[in-house]
This record gives structure tokens, C-alpha cells and sequence, in this order.
């Protein structure tokens, strides 16, 4: 679950939704932007420059921040393939990938520079981003994002996919799109 203002905490469930508790894990989060999970290994995005990430989410507590200096990157989107492969996703086209658990990143290159919201993976080579007009493509674990044509009146925030090769983008004003790789 994510949350909109630092005095929002974040809310664990251990019984798949029956009930839910607040938490506020031990480092300072600025407005949670999003969350994902694999296993039971998780990181989230903050507004801030940073990411964090729970090494256990049997313990929902016990969170430990990767902090980015030098640039405001306002993160917004995260996918956790596995507990060693992690994209983060946001503002003036930044990813940002650690192949070691998040205890270091290095930034990908992006051909556009939209604010992006969202990103997935289906296995570590292929993935999808979107945000603003654009959905960017990898086949090879995000060292090149190619662009994938959309109309320019788009405005996406959310993407997932159904296989290797379609995926499912969400935008503004109920806006719907598919693609094939």
C-alpha cells in the first residue's frame, strides 16, 4: 500500500487483507510513490531521493535505505524481479538498476526524458516503463530502452504485463494500451 505524505504510514496485512495493521518502518519515508515484493523480499520508492528496501516482510519493520546524492531523481515506480534485481523508475526519465540487492545502483539510459511512473519486468532481461507519452522497451535488462509508438495525447501511469511479448499500459481519462513486442 502507498501512501501520500510523510505522516502516512504504511499499512502490513499477514492474512491476505482480512486485517491490516500501521506500521512506521524505521527509516523516514517523504510520500511513498510505490511498493513491490518478491518473495518476501521488498522495496518501496519515496519522493525523495531514495529507495528502500525490507530484507524480510515477515518483519515489516525493518527497512534500510539506498540514498541517491548529488540529483533529485523524485522516484516513483519500482519493480523487484528478485532479491538481487531492482529498477527504479522516475522524474526527467531516471532509471536507476542494482543487481545486488539495492546495496548499489548504477543509472540506465533512457532515449526520452518523460517522467516515468512505472516499471515490470518478466524476466531479467525484458521490461516495460511508462510515464508521460512514452513506453519504453528492453530486451536485455535495461542496458538500451527502446521507445514503443503510442499517441502523443498520452499520459500513462501504470503498466503490466500478460507475457513475454504483450503488454498493458494505463494512462489519464481512462486511457487503455496493448503492445507486442
Amino acid at each position: 500500500i502507498t501512501t501520500t505524505n510523510s505522516d502516512t504510514p504504511l499499512y502490513y496485512t499477514a492474512d491476505a487483507g482480512q486485517s491490516w495493521a500501521q506500521i512506521r518502518p524505521q527509516s523516514n519515508f517523504l510520500s511513498d510513490y510505490d511498493i513491490d515484493f518478491a518473495g518476501n523480499f521488498g522495496c518501496l520508492t519515496t519522493r525523495g531521493s531514495s529507495v528502500s528496501c525490507n530484507l524480510d516482510a515477515t518483519d515489516p519493520t525493518t527497512w534500510s535505505s539506498a540514498v541517491f546524492t548529488g540529483v533529485d531523481l523524485q522516484l516513483h515506480g519500482i519493480e523487484v524481479y528478485d532479491n538481487q534485481n531492482i529498477w527504479a523508475v522516475g522524474r526527467n526519465g531516471r532509471i536507476t538498476y542494482s543487481s545486488n540487492g539495492g546495496n548499489s545502483w548504477l543509472t540506465q539510459s533512457a532515449p526520452v526524458s518523460d517522467d516515468f511512473w512505472d516499471v515490470v519486468f518478466t524476466d531479467p532481461n525484458t521490461g516495460w516503463i511508462v510515464g508521460g507519452s512514452a513506453i519504453l522497451h528492453t530486451t536485455n535488462g535495461g542496458n538500451t530502452w527502446t521507445t514503443q509508438s503510442i499517441p502523443s495525447s498520452a499520459n500513462l501511469f501504470g503498466v503490466d504485463f500478460v507475457s513475454t511479448s504483450e503488454c498493458w499500459a494505463v494512462g489519464r481519462n481512462g486511457q487503455i494500451f496493448n503492445t507486442t513486442a
